[in-house]
């Protein structure tokens, strides 16, 4: 098994394939790593442009919460700087900032004051004090400390004194708020409405308001000082549809929000365009976690690829593998070819080497041979015809079986002759006017004992006028017989042939037809092969040299005419000669 391997490699080492196949390998490498490399390229491009949108969208969402930081901190100092701020005074304020404009996103900047359930009695009576008969603390909890609504713009009586505490994702982030001193913000959560109105989704920026002058630099310093929450509340859709309504119709980036809470994603905002963009199967997806103020949000983005990069840009790496293999091909055929051309060339030179000699000794082998053939023919003649004294009648069959046998062995060397002068080039025709009629009629009568020792029936299909034809008859009788030999040899016995002589207008066509075993058609071009036989079941038990047809082919091409054959496996096959009539051209 190794060894048969080891040949296997050998043959295909020395194979003419070899070099280009090793080429295009090569050649398919740096292809490869061409596309790779503008892959990354591409994809570099790709990330350089979607990082920087998605970090313009984020930056839109940080300076608008950033602005509603600062004028809550201005909220903060108002409050510091003042015991009790009226609800008048915080509108003043509000209104400095002209976010009539923002009306539909925002639903509301107030004040949360922190207080203890002790200090409700009096935080009723002062408003109560203040001509606001119907305020409560609302809704109704057993905490011991409460972050009611005591002020408020756009000023809505039944948000007074709404417990923000009440709702423990508030009070969370309130106490978040509380300990850190920091701004913090809630996810979305439901607005608090009465029972006879909708939820509508809102989240809220708190920033912490501590008393002044007095310590709060620790956690618990912190605690003690809180004084309450200057806070801005935002209807979610309306928020985030104001920062980013020129992108609601772009195809070329959409995305969706959701908040992160431990690890289960909350969606509250999508672009009306992000479910038509993610569907589209040129696209660039990404997710970034983004903190906003104690809170992360996911951020889907989807991207139309069609908008990040050229479409020229987008198809160079598939490019890069076309031109690649192409050039890989176009290499490794071109080293084919060259070496494919030097080895016919070789093979040519060999062949031409082969034919020459194998002309020389055929010539030779065939002059030697003939004339001792020659000799033994015409002893032989002699003794049968009794020039040497009566012969035995017991010894005249095997004198005429010597007699036989020498006439075939001189019809092969004479077949060898006229091929070794067709190959020099050295057979020149001697054409006369001849009776093609009276031709075929004569072959088929020499082989008329041929035909009837196999049981073969003949027809002839000719004309009843003589047919003149101006060629060498004696090259045309070699030919006619070898093809009528051929369909007796190769036919079963029984069989049925048939012989026709036809004129067209511009040429004549000689057929031997026959019923017997066929061609194969891919052995049609190995007829015509000198010293060649086809393999078949009747090739082992007839003699035969591969020279006839051979020898035939040539023969009519002399006569400027074709021999064409059409066969059919197992139903027989028709040897057609074709002769051009020079009488019959306009």
């Amino acid at each position: 098994m190794r060894s048969k391997l080891t040949h296997r490699l050998r043959q295909i080492y020395k194979s003419l394939f070899f070099p280009p196949f090793v080429i295009f390998l090569a050649m398919s490498c740096v292809t490869y790593w061409s596309w790779r490399a503008s892959s990354s390229s591409l994809d570099r491009d790709i990330h350089t442009v979607t990082t920087a949108r998605e970090a313009a969208a984020q930056d839109i969402i940080k300076q608008r919460l950033n602005t509603f930081e600062q004028i809550l901190l201005g909220g903060a100092g108002l409050f510091r700087g003042s015991d009790n701020v009226t609800q008048n005074e915080w509108q003043e304020y509000v209104a400095t900032f002209h976010l009539q404009a923002r009306s539909q996103e925002v639903a509301g900047l107030g004040y949360t004051q922190a207080i203890s359930a002790d200090e409700v009695p009096t935080l009723t009576q002062s408003f109560q004090e203040q001509n606001v008969d119907n305020f409560t603390i609302h809704p109704s909890t057993s905490n011991t400390t409460l972050t009611p609504i005591t002020r408020l713009d756009p000023y809505l009586p039944d948000r007074l004194g709404l417990d923000m505490s009440s709702d423990p994702i508030r009070r969370s982030v309130l106490e978040h708020s509380r300990d850190t001193g920091q701004a913090a913000l809630t996810p979305p959560v439901s607005q608090i409405q009465p029972a006879d109105k909708p939820s509508v989704p809102v989240f809220l920026l708190f920033v912490p308001q501590y008393r002044d002058n007095v310590p709060a630099d620790s956690t618990a310093e912190r605690r003690a000082a809180l004084q309450g929450y200057v806070y801005a509340g935002f209807y979610t859709d309306d928020f985030f549809a104001n920062l980013f309504h020129k992108t609601a119709n772009d195809h070329d980036i959409a995305f969706q929000i959701s908040a992160d809470n431990s690890g289960q994603e909350q969606v509250f905002y999508e672009t009306p365009n992000y479910a038509q963009l993610t569907q589209q199967r040129d696209r660039q997806s990404d997710t970034r976690a983004v903190d906003f103020y104690g809170q992360r949000w996911l951020i889907h983005y989807a991207f139309g690829i069609d908008t990040l990069v050229s479409e020229q840009r987008r198809a160079t790496p598939v490019w890069t593998w076309i031109i690649g293999l192409m050039l890989a091909f176009l290499l490794a055929d071109v080293i084919y070819l060259l070496l494919k051309a030097r080895a016919s060339e070789l093979a040519l030179q060999k062949e031409m080497d082969i034919d020459v000699a194998k002309d020389e000794l055929l010539s030779l082998a065939s002059h030697q041979l003939r004339t001792p053939a020659t000799t033994v023919k015409q002893y032989l003649g002699m003794v049968l015809q009794g020039f040497a004294g009566t012969v035995p009648k017991n010894q005249i069959a095997l004198l005429e079986k010597a007699y036989d046998g020498n006439e075939r062995q001189l019809y092969i060397i004479n077949e060898m002759l006229h091929v070794a002068k067709v190959d020099a080039g050295r057979i020149t025709l001697a054409k006369t006017e001849t009776d093609l009629v009276a031709l075929v009629e004569e072959v088929v009568s020499e082989q008329q004992q041929d035909l009837e020792s196999v049981g073969h029936s003949l027809k002839m299909h000719l004309p009843k006028r003589p047919m003149l034809l101006s060629v060498d008859a004696h090259m045309l009788r070699m030919a006619l017989e070898n093809l009528l030999s051929n369909a007796i040899k190769y036919t079963p016995p029984g069989g049925k042939l048939v012989v026709s002589l036809r004129r067209k207008k511009t040429h004549v066509e000689i057929s031997v037809q026959d019923n017997g075993i066929g061609i194969e058609a891919e052995d049609f071009p190995k007829l015509y092969k000198l010293f060649t036989r086809l393999d078949n079941k009747l090739t082992q038990t007839i003699s035969g040299t591969g020279v006839g047809l051979y020898l035939a082919k040539h023969l009519i091409e002399l006569h400027h005419g074709h021999l064409r054959v059409a066969s059919i496996p197992g139903k027989g096959s028709t040897f057609t000669i074709t002769l051009p009539d020079a009488s019959r051209k306009s």
